[in-house]
């Protein structure tokens, strides 16, 4: 069994796993990635899981805080482009304010189809100001490619 990496980096593996005798491996690995609001409902995250990976879960942070144009006070997430799972719900636009969130396997599929990005959406369908940052981690499983012959 491999060990844990420090300060990994996006796309590098937190473990891994070889078999004796072979040139493929198992990985748990991280991806991390913020986003910048815009003047709109939505903006994205570009944390660029790969296809085929099985998401284990996310956390989320906003780094710089979020503001409305008309109101809103939270917001939600959910994978695009990939999976659709839902990431965070319900969180408030303040500096700090943070979300986790474990995946149900036997509720949602979380393999991958594409490389899955996360659309922050404001609640109660509120428009977001221009400029807040929302931070995203997550947590995934894939295969190293076996080497050709």
């Amino acid at each position: 069994m491999g060990s844990v990496n420090e300060g990994a980096v996006h796309g590098e593996s937190l473990l891994f796993q070889r078999v004796q005798g072979t040139s493929g491996g198992f990985n748990i690995k991280v991806a991390e990635a913020t986003g910048t609001a815009t003047a709109a409902t939505t903006f994205s995250i570009a944390v660029n899981v790969p296809s085929g990976a099985v998401i284990l879960g996310t956390q989320m942070r906003v780094d710089t805080a979020l503001t409305s144009s008309d109101g809103g006070t939270a917001w939600s997430a959910a994978f695009a482009t990939g999976s659709t799972a839902a990431c965070a719900t319900a969180v408030a636009i303040a500096k700090n304010s943070k979300s986790k969130l474990m995946f149900n396997p036997f509720a949602v599929t979380p393999i991958t189809s594409n490389v899955t990005t996360i659309t922050v959406t404001a609640d109660s369908v509120k428009t977001f100001a221009a400029g807040g940052v929302v931070r995203a981690i997550v947590y995934y499983m894939d295969f190293d490619a076996m080497v050709s012959l």
